[in-house]
């Protein structure tokens, strides 16, 4: 099994309209596919417990230093 280890930090997801709506990202789970791309599947929603919660998936293909959201899952 391979180990994660801290390289640098970055940004998974930003909310694109901070100051209309409120959605958050919670409980991420980083997915490392090889040395440069990773998976970070997380949830987004306007609360931990909202109703619209929904599994959201980002991709990384630089070891995590910028992020792609993807298509809805």
């Amino acid at each position: 099994m391979r180990t994660l280890s801290l390289k640098s930090e970055s940004i998974v997801y930003r909310n694109p309209m901070p100051g209309y709506v409120a959605i958050a990202a919670v409980t991420p789970c980083l997915l490392p596919l090889n040395d440069k791309e990773v998976l970070a599947f997380y949830r987004k929603g306007q609360a931990f417990y909202s109703a619209d919660g929904m599994l959201a998936l980002s991709r990384s293909t630089d070891a995590g230093e910028t992020w792609m959201e993807e298509p809805p899952i």
